[in-house]
């Protein structure tokens, strides 16, 4: 399923049919940033970025606040 997912957000960019010649390496890595940073479902619509450093922002403070004892 996530492969055919991501092949029809591709397909957004690169039209069926489409080669790949005249396709730079820059034209893909804008691609792939537009994808990697698209809002999921799964994350109530925000971007992983923002999910990622939420996570991480509440496993810091947890930690700070075991202090000396967790280690």
């Amino acid at each position: 399923g996530t492969n055919e997912n991501t092949n029809g957000l591709i397909r957004q960019y690169l039209k069926k049919g489409h080669t790949m010649e005249g396709v730079t390496q820059e034209d893909c890595d804008i691609i792939a940033h537009e994808l990697n940073t698209r809002p999921r479902k799964r994350h109530d619509y925000q971007t992983p970025r923002k999910v990622y450093y939420q996570e991480c922002s509440y496993c810091c403070t947890y930690f700070l606040k075991l202090g000396d004892s967790f280690f």
